[in-house]
């Protein structure tokens, strides 16, 4: 009990107003930790649907998309325990989350830019994810050559799935808004 405070050896009016409050309080934080739970739970089902294929990826994910701002999802992103090559994965899943957006979200953007102000090293990911991006959505020279390649080139186009438009613009607006902050060079 708690024997220092003068109303211990009270009444017991005093003594059921105490258990009231108890049970509010454990009620209180049991029903915030189940719902952490369940958002937690809920994160990472996203994750798997997304291809976050690692627990890496999936603790990111779940820092990115768990977070109350984007100060919060720094914090935590730093504060995760990531070896020098999983640390690497931080600007892709950061950019994968952005183009699968619905509507451009610039979180997204002030976060990455954030990230490449505190860590200079995620700067050159960041860049490398970029161009992986737009290399996919460029359009495939055509090549006349060879019989071989003709058949080749035809199976690779058709296996390949259309990107939409929707991602195109997300990523547009990503680079656009790092070249304006400065996270991100204009030419490397």
């Amino acid at each position: 009990g708690q024997w220092w405070l003068p109303e211990a050896a009270g009444t017991e009016a005093w003594f059921a107003a105490r258990a009231a409050q108890g049970s509010l309080d454990r009620h209180a934080s049991s029903a915030a930790a189940a719902a952490s739970a369940s958002e937690g739970a809920e994160l990472l089902e996203k994750a798997k649907g997304l291809r976050m294929n690692t627990e890496a990826r999936r603790a990111i994910f779940c820092v990115i998309m768990g977070a109350e701002d984007f100060a919060d999802a720094i914090e935590r992103l730093l504060r995760l325990p990531l070896a020098e090559k999983q640390d690497r994965e931080v600007p892709r899943v950061l950019l994968e989350c952005c183009l699968q957006e619905k509507a451009y979200n610039p979180y997204y953007e002030v976060l990455a830019s954030t990230l490449c102000e505190r860590q200079k090293k995620h700067r050159l990911t960041l860049q490398l994810c970029v161009w992986d991006q737009m290399r996919e959505i460029a359009p495939k020279e055509v090549r006349a050559g060879a019989a071989g390649d003709d058949d080749d080139s035809g199976r690779g186009e058709e296996a390949k799935p259309a990107i939409s438009v929707r991602r195109i613009a997300n990523l547009a607006r990503f680079v656009a808004g790092l070249l304006l902050s400065g996270a991100l060079a204009p030419a490397s």
